[in-house]
């Protein structure tokens, strides 16, 4: 298993724990978030780095699995943006 891979895992589980607690300090929650950032930046990275890299993949086909990957990644906020929306306003909506 990659390293990055595992270290995700790990940052999985602190956030389960977090949201199971609820007696979380916001300056770990804070440290925690740029810590997940950090890693979300480093497995992107990394997987460009290894595509690029690619001796098994022809070139031309290396430009089209580059745009995959970034339409995937557009994709994958999309979604993410919609369903913080939609949970806000249905799921998580209080009436103060």
């Amino acid at each position: 298993m990659a390293i990055i891979t595992l270290i995700q895992a790990v940052n999985f589980v602190i956030w389960a724990v977090f949201a199971a607690t609820h007696e979380v300090p916001l300056w770990i929650q804070f440290i925690a978030m740029i810590w997940v950032g950090l890693m979300g930046g480093a497995s992107y990275v990394n997987i460009m780095y290894l595509l690029l890299r690619s001796s098994q993949i022809h070139k031309p086909d290396k430009e089209v699995a580059i745009n995959l990957i970034s339409i995937g990644n557009d994709f994958g906020v999309i979604l993410a943006s919609i369903t913080s929306i939609v949970l806000a306003t249905t799921v998580f909506h209080t009436n103060n």
